[in-house]
């Protein structure tokens, strides 16, 4: 049985601009491929994130006709799925549709009325995808599979729950089986990550009660947060650096400082093997000490990213649920500054109970915390949230990620959208400017590494304008705003 795993996110992180700067690869399905391989089923692995059209796509399904089809689905780009999936039925008429992914597990009875699709998987898909697949060889009964929800004589079937898998027991991710590999690697990362940059995900889950992504996070990763062991974790980054050459490792968890012991196993290792790594990862800010900002920074640790929403008290408690203070915030990066650690604030606006003091509260926050980069975003609550469920959304909108799709009282959606780029100048007129060896490194590193121009003139453009008051000023505000939309 001929299989296809499908990442369709057409156009990649940037869809409008000329070039790809995605460095992020489709860790899920190449997760799956590995795990069939290893029990003997043909797969193979198509992602469309440096497709600019659907042609490309239309041909490898009339050429290759898979039986099998499976889509990993993320809410903001499930209107590509449905196209994906449309183009495949019509080709392959007799192909078996498979939705998984966290839209999937958000919304399993609203994906599964969709005419084009036949099978959705709610959760981890590595435990039940051998069984699924070889279920439909045998023409068995699907009922015996857990983790889905399909159509059988009219009649929506949904299957019980299966135990959370272990992460130790899964192989590595297949990164030879996904053809655009090459590209991710040969991608020119945005400062300070310096190419080839690789992507790990050393544990699964949080344990936090943010409203923007709870309940549903620990509907697909379960209640407690698992844990790969140092010994797996350290192995796959031996993988990496010797297969792939990669200069740049970042952690892709989303808090990898919650759990001390291990995370200091990984940095021991990460020490003996002395690759000379630049190590960039993410966490809540409550969980990060002085000690554990020492222990990163002798590995190199140049980068970390904070969940830190809003500058306002009241909607970091009363909306959000962060149990997180503007004091820990703070705190969390002075000791970033203290021991060279560049620092992003991801930020988000138009949440519900937003108005234009809360927001201003932000700015505020901006201007004493002054993050080297910010990754801000209109308010987008995870489907199956509780602040999914909480809010009304203007159906006049062309979808949930725009300025105004959330109702708020007392602000305009051309409000939000003005506040938004005020946020952008004030960070980029209050921003740390980062120590002139990191520069001196992405510098060097880039144009040792890269042999497309257009690329690299791009980069440097985007560098340049990302840190150019004036030049925001005149030209950046339609540019940035591809960036805060998407």
């Amino acid at each position: 049985m001929k299989v296809a795993f499908v990442y369709p996110k057409m156009g990649g992180i940037f869809p409008r601009m000329p070039i790809n700067l995605s460095i992020c690869p489709p860790l899920g399905i190449m997760y799956l491929a590995s795990v069939c391989k290893g029990n003997g089923i043909d797969v193979e692995l198509i992602d469309l994130t440096f497709d600019r059209s659907w042609t490309a796509y239309e041909k490898r399904m009339t050429k290759q006709k898979p039986e099998v089809v499976g889509f990993t689905a993320l809410s903001p780009f499930y209107n590509d799925v449905q196209k994906a999936a449309a183009i495949t039925k019509k080709i392959v008429p007799h192909a078996k549709i498979i939705i998984g992914g966290p839209h999937a597990t958000a919304l399993p009875l609203e994906v599964i009325k969709d005419d084009f699709v036949d099978i959705v998987v709610v959760g981890e898909a590595e435990k039940i995808i051998v069984p699924l697949l070889n279920t439909l060889q045998n023409r068995g009964d699907l009922k015996g599979v857990k983790n889905i929800v399909f159509k059988q004589n009219g009649q929506v079937i949904q299957t019980e729950r299966e135990e959370h898998v272990d992460l130790d027991s899964l192989p590595f991710p297949a990164r030879e089986m996904l053809p655009t590999i090459k590209k991710y690697f040969r991608q020119i990362p945005l400062f300070p990550n310096v190419p080839p940059v690789g992507i790990i995900i050393a544990s699964r889950g949080c344990p936090f009660n943010c409203t923007f992504c709870q309940p549903m996070l620990r509907e697909i990763f379960g209640k407690k947060v698992r844990f790969r062991s140092s010994q797996s974790v350290l192995q796959e980054i031996d993988e990496l650096v010797k297969k792939y050459k990669i200069k740049t490792l970042w952690f892709a968890d989303d808090n990898m400082t919650i759990n001390k012991k291990w995370l200091y196993e990984i940095c021991d290792g990460i020490e003996e093997r002395n690759y000379g790594l630049m190590i960039g990862t993410q966490g809540k800010a409550d969980t990060l000490t002085p000690e554990m900002a020492e222990r990163l920074k002798r590995i190199n640790c140049r980068y970390m990213s904070f969940g830190v929403e809003s500058g306002c008290q009241r909607i970091l408690d009363s909306i959000m649920d962060k149990r997180l203070t503007i004091a820990q915030i703070e705190r969390a990066f002075e000791i970033c500054e203290q021991n060279n650690i560049l620092t992003c604030a991801a930020l988000m606006i138009g949440s519900p109970g937003d108005n234009k003091e809360s927001i201003l509260d932000t700015v505020k926050l901006l201007e004493r915390i002054r993050p080297n980069f910010i990754d801000l975003h209109y308010t987008a609550p995870t489907p199956g949230s509780k602040m999914y469920d909480m809010i009304e959304f203007d159906k006049s909108h062309k979808d949930r990620w725009s300025a105004g799709a959330i109702r708020l009282e007392g602000i305009t959606a051309d409000e939000l959208a003005d506040l938004f780029h005020q946020i952008q100048l004030r960070y980029r007129e209050v921003k740390k400017h980062p120590p002139l060896n990191y520069l001196w490194d992405y510098f060097c590193g880039t144009m040792k590494f890269s042999y497309n121009f257009l690329s690299l003139a791009a980069q440097y453009a985007y560098f340049c304008l990302d840190n150019s008051v004036l030049v925001y000023k005149l030209l950046g505000k339609w540019v940035f705003t591809l960036k805060g939309e998407h």
